[in-house]
């Protein structure tokens, strides 16, 4: 008869560590899902905030890259195509002989040539470090194409901002 009781005074003991060793793991259990989901939150928000920087940065240098463009236009266009010569025929000579080399000029030559240029020159700065762009090193090329009127040219550009 002790060994009954002794058996069911053991069941009870036993059936009493099983709840506790089980509210013991919830309690890691429940610390682990939350580490997990802490973690998984953050790779989401570090990822989220790595592809904004990283558009914000390429939708600047489209934007500086337009604007340089446009820039080394007014350039050719407006400054080294109207003083290459006297006339037309001059001018298509003239220009004519870079038609290989290309025109370098950099964007604080082009500030220098063409006046009123100021606001235009102080957009030239990476947005997402607030670099601003190396004006010697930041250049347009035009390379002139037949039949070497004043619009016909092509550009390439080099933008030196930290990008």
């Amino acid at each position: 008869f002790n060994d009954i009781i002794f058996l069911v005074g053991s069941k009870e003991l036993m059936s009493e560590q099983i709840v506790n060793y089980t509210k013991q793991h919830q309690k890691l259990v429940i610390v682990a899902i939350i580490a997990i989901i802490v973690i998984i939150v953050s790779l989401i928000v570090t990822f989220i905030l790595t592809s904004k920087k990283n558009e914000s940065s390429e939708t600047n240098e489209i934007v500086l890259n337009d604007l340089l463009k446009d820039l080394g236009s007014d350039f050719y266009e407006q400054f080294f195509y109207v003083q290459a010569g006297k006339n037309s025929k001059d001018r298509k000579k003239f220009v004519a002989k870079y038609k290989e080399t290309g025109i370098t000029t950099t964007l604080d030559n082009i500030n220098k040539s063409i006046s009123g240029l100021e606001d235009k020159i102080r957009e030239f700065k990476n947005s997402v470090t607030d670099e601003e762009c190396d004006k010697d090193k930041t250049q347009v090329k035009i390379i002139p194409k037949e039949p070497y009127d004043v619009k016909d040219y092509e550009l390439e550009i080099t933008l030196v901002c930290g990008f």
